[in-house]
């Protein structure tokens, strides 16, 4: 029997070609394809400390639960939540408490952070957006170095200078403090999702501007704008499943969008395009198919059978995009479109499997439409191997037979 992973990326698969107009999958021209490749990135250990310190800060601030009070004994502010947090950062109500103990477990006198302390201390402070810390490695007097490998994007990411934005959520309302940590982790979940719905509506507002720029077809815009639509209908899905678990009601804060325009050129679509939206777009498809069939709610069933179609055309839209950019012009976008492609090829060697929070496991994490970490993965491995993959193979060797007969496939794999 097949796996249902593998089921349910096949029929993606087919969908996606479908829409493309296309013919029974040709072969890969990316096997193995995966995202990110490893990278050795110095950091110096003064700005850990600085960093620890903000960690501390915003630990502190929580335990006197600033963010809905934080009065002292005598009626008065608690000291530590007169000190202001900054406001760039995800507010410390909505921080990971495994991923707090990890940063504070850092003892600055022992050297630099271990692999994991600063994995942890850079996805509390954003630093790190999908990011999987691997290795420290020996580096110059002053800086710990770490190799660091980029992981796969959560739907259509805002990237700017190819870093992921997204908006602070603010707390309109109290949370039901009798919330178990299940509970709470739901929460934390959910609030993480909304966001990256959320930043997901200025990537397809910026998505509307590049393609105008570059005298799109009109389908193309339209398809563009209703998208964005959709995604400020998931976010909201998103947020109203948070104040479900006991969330309390949120605000959004201001996304920060400088620079975000600043490059209106088709070489720069492409690459955006590709990234955010026929990798970023196509995973989050297969990923909410299986969030679908995994909750207990028939009602939370069918609006998230109703997001994954709603993905699933987002995805169909940029392999689209990259289509008609394909079959344009400029005959040097297909080796970039294959550069862009190869650039999330993993190593060799497979990477770890992730490990499931102790959360993860509770029959009440599934039933409320969650995955578990390793489940997650899996998924995303299956959707590169027989989506991905083969999509992208379809569209850069139909561009190879019509702009140059004589080059082979096996040139990019």
């Amino acid at each position: 029997m097949m796996h249902p992973a593998s089921l349910r990326a096949s029929r993606l698969a087919q969908r996606l070609l479908a829409a493309l107009g296309g013919t029974p999958l040709a072969l890969s021209v990316l096997q193995g394809c995966g995202c990110g490749n490893d990278a050795n990135i110095p950091v110096a250990f003064d700005e850990l400390l600085d960093q620890r310190e903000l960690i501390q800060l915003g630990a502190d601030q929580l335990e006197a639960n600033c963010s809905e009070g934080g009065l002292a004994g005598a009626g008065g502010l608690a000291p530590v939540c007169e000190e202001g947090f900054p406001s760039d950062q995800n507010p410390p109500q909505y921080w990971n408490p495994y991923l707090i103990d990890e940063a504070l477990s850092w003892a600055p006198e022992s050297g630099c952070p271990t692999p994991e302390q600063y994995e942890a201390i850079s996805n509390l402070l954003g630093l790190g957006y999908w990011t999987d810390v691997k290795a420290l490695l020996p580096g110059p007097e002053g800086t710990c170095t770490y190799t660091m490998q980029k992981l796969c994007p959560e739907g259509r990411p805002f990237l700017v200078a190819r870093k992921a934005r997204v908006a602070p959520l603010l707390r309109e309302e109290a949370s039901d403090a009798s919330s178990s940590d299940l509970k709470r982790q739901l929460i934390l979940a959910f609030c993480q999702d909304a966001q990256a719905e959320h930043a997901s509506i200025a990537a397809f507002a910026r998505l509307s501007l590049q393609l105008m720029a570059v005298a799109a077809p009109l389908d193309l815009v339209r398809a563009a704008q209703a998208a964005s639509l959709d995604e400020a209908e998931h976010a909201a899905l998103c947020l109203e499943q948070a104040t479900h678990h006991g969330g309390g009601r949120f605000t959004w804060g201001p996304l920060d969008t400088a620079g975000a325009c600043d490059d209106p050129s088709a070489r720069e679509l492409l690459i955006t395009n590709i990234i955010e939206g026929c990798i970023g777009e196509t995973l989050a498809a297969a990923r909410a198919r299986a969030q679908a069939e995994c909750t207990t709610s028939p009602d939370l069933a069918r609006r998230l059978h109703t997001l994954a179609d709603e993905e699933e055309r987002h995805a169909a839209l940029a392999w689209q995009i990259l289509d008609w950019q394909l079959k344009g012009p400029d005959t040097s976008f297909r080796q970039l479109a294959i550069e862009v492609f190869q650039s999330q090829k993993p190593l060799d060697a497979p990477l770890d499997a992730p490990l499931d929070a102790p959360h993860e496991g509770d029959a009440e994490w599934r039933a409320a439409g969650r995955l578990r970490a390793s489940e997650a993965a899996d998924i995303n491995r299956v959707t590169w191997e027989k989506v991905v993959t083969p999509l992208a193979a379809v569209l850069l060797a139909s561009r190879t037979r019509e702009s140059a007969p004589r080059e082979t496939a096996s040139q990019v794999s």
